[in-house]
């Protein structure tokens, strides 16, 4: 389960994912691209400032949200090991798909959720990073 601005997703135990709201009027359902809404689609999901993300059972990276009631979707083709959203940026650890490659520290990936362009990471965030976490107005990594 995660919480974002005006919203919360969470994972069932059928790994779906469903996003909702409250307003005056009660509990309202949120979109959620179709790739994620079905059963044994999704492993975690994150939320922020009205965009959220979800990591899939085959380990790629779906986005969406919307922007002036107009709702969008995006697909990564990456390889994500783990990812982490604040309220104005979102990263994501890419990882080598090699299933030999026994160390699954990957490449830092990152993007204003905002302005909604890719972000420039410090050169020595470029591989090896293990962890993420996005805060508000900052990122940090943890390499291995």
């Amino acid at each position: 389960m995660s919480t974002g601005h005006e919203q919360i997703c969470a994972v069932s135990a059928k790994s779906a994912v469903t996003c909702w709201t409250y307003t005056s009027k009660g509990s309202q359902i949120l979109y959620v691209p179709h790739r994620m809404r079905k059963e044994d689609s999704a492993l975690r999901v994150h939320s922020g400032n009205h965009k959220n993300c979800a990591i899939g059972t085959d380990a790629k990276l779906t986005c969406w949200g919307s922007v002036e009631g107009n709702n969008y979707k995006e697909q990564f083709d990456d390889i994500v090991k783990q990812m982490s959203m604040g309220k104005d940026y979102f990263c994501y650890i890419k990882i080598n798909p090699n299933p030999d490659v026994i160390d699954r520290a990957g490449q830092l990936e990152c993007y204003n959720t905002v302005l909604g362009y890719k972000i420039g990471v410090p050169a020595g965030l470029k591989k090896d990073v293990k962890y993420v976490s996005v805060g508000l107005g900052q990122i940090c990594a943890i390499k291995r």
